[in-house]
């Protein structure tokens, strides 16, 4: 839950609504007394079917987003303090590949991610909001939404079955 309710978010704020879950959540590969991995396959009310995988054991790992769409994929490269250098090449960790282009093929659209800097801005917009009265870019219900989702997640790894998100 600690690292698989990001990805939960996002999801649903790209693709709205899950409806389905199946998942595995062990707790074997490095022996920790709580989950270490897990995966789920989430199918959302509009047809769409992503993936989320979260891991402890995951060690400098590449991709960290994949969308793949009829005309073209996005791919984000950007995970742990390992895999994302501050000031290395990686820098630009989006990709995005357009079928149909004169030069079909990755391009980079040198949008730089500074790591540390994300957690920093998180935080002073939320101290913003607070000070300013502004509404919060993510609400109770988006969390509520996020948690449900990965609740599903463990019900189902659980129970060794598929979840309708009605039931949690």
């Amino acid at each position: 839950m600690d690292e698989g309710i990001h990805a939960a978010d996002f999801l649903i704020w790209m693709f709205g609504e899950p409806k389905y879950v199946t998942a595995k959540i062990p707790q074997s590969t490095v022996g920790l007394e709580v989950e270490d991995n897990g995966i789920a396959i989430v199918e959302f009310a509009n047809g769409v079917i992503g993936t989320l995988q979260s891991s402890w054991t995951f060690a400098a790992g590449t991709v960290t987003t994949e969308i793949f769409g009829l005309d073209g994929t996005i791919q984000q490269s950007f995970n742990d303090c390992a895999s994302t250098t501050i000031n290395g090449e990686n820098n630009f960790p989006l990709q995005v590949f357009r079928k149909g282009r004169p030069m079909a093929g990755w391009e980079n659209p040198r949008m730089p991610i500074r790591f540390k800097h994300i957690h920093e801005v998180v935080a002073e917009r939320f101290i913003d909001c607070l000070e300013t009265g502004d509404a919060f870019p993510s609400t109770l219900e988006d969390g509520y939404a996020a948690l449900r989702l990965v609740l599903a997640a463990y019900q189902s790894a659980k129970d060794n079955r598929t979840v309708a998100m009605e039931e949690i």
